[in-house]
């Protein structure tokens, strides 16, 4: 187990040069801002050594070079600020006379990835990076700071998964609040995301966000699917991140130190329910 880790370790120190800069290949990384999360948290599991250190630097680097902030010209205006997203280059705001890259816009999913990592590297949370990410991360929640901006049909504390897109936001469109705004479904795999993103970001526990994402997950709690209200012409989108969503729910529920979820038939024990779940879907072959 280890020889093969420290192969896999080896890989990631390979992909970084003498001056610190990610080599990413001829075809580039598919999936950067991923990529990067999730190989300076393997790198910084390994010895510390001038190498390793270095390494875990060049990642980190190369995924702060990816969130779209004012470095790269955008503003706390833009509904896309502060997050990260699918962009196969560092996301420069582009110009009134410029194309915009589809892959450009923030998401919740690589914002958690992101925040993930700088969390586990222990980025000190004074620093801006986590106050920009927590502006986008709360754009994506059906809940408001300001009370008189409330819309109770829509604002029920779960999260989705992009600002301002309705087709990759997998529940899709809500309607119309009472300000004429567009909203979008709140859903399973995007609340885990958002209560783990929120909490990465700082917030306790008991902010009324964290409460307000949990309670929608209370309420909504279910094993064998990916819950929220999808319409007739999106369930076959529901469960296509099912896996996605069993792992996240057992990140965000373990991160709130919960043995137990209220729902509305009583309380149950999520993990032996997730598990037991989990194990009537894996096959003979072990997949």
């Amino acid at each position: 187990g280890r020889a093969a880790f420290r192969k896999g370790v080896d890989y990631l120190l390979g992909m970084v040069s003498t001056n610190g800069v990610i080599l990413e290949g001829p075809r580039g990384l598919m999936f950067p801002v991923h990529t990067a999360a999730m190989a300076s948290r393997v790198v910084a599991l390994e010895r510390k050594t001038d190498i390793t250190l270095r390494a875990q630097v060049a990642w980190l680097t190369y995924l702060r070079e990816r969130q779209l902030n004012c470095a790269l010209g955008w503003t706390p205006a833009d509904p896309e600020f502060g997050g990260w997203g699918f962009s196969l280059r560092p996301p420069r705001k582009p110009g009134p006379d410029e194309m915009r890259d589809m892959f450009v816009e923030s998401n919740l999913s690589a914002t958690l990835f992101a925040v993930g990592a700088l969390r586990s590297s222990r980025i000190p949370i004074a620093e801006s990076v986590w106050q920009d990410a927590l502006v986008f991360v709360k754009r994506c929640q059906n809940f408001p700071d300001d009370p008189s901006q409330a819309d109770p049909v829509f604002d029920d504390g779960g999260f989705f998964f992009m600002t301002g897109d309705p087709v990759q936001n997998k529940a899709g469109i809500a309607g119309k609040d009472r300000h004429g705004r567009e909203r979008f479904r709140s859903y399973g795999t995007m609340t885990a995301d958002g209560i783990r993103a929120l909490l990465q970001c700082g917030l306790p526990p008991d902010h009324p966000r964290v409460t307000a994402a949990r309670r929608w997950m209370e309420q909504n709690f279910v094993v064998s699917t990916n819950p929220g209200d999808f319409p007739a012409d999106r369930e076959v989108l529901r469960d296509a991140p099912y896996y996605y969503y069993t792992w996240t729910l057992a990140h965000a529920l373990d991160r709130l130190d919960m043995t137990e979820v209220k729902t509305p038939k009583g309380k149950v024990r999520w993990a032996a329910l997730l598990a037991d779940e989990l194990l009537k879907r894996q096959k003979q072959d072990g997949t």
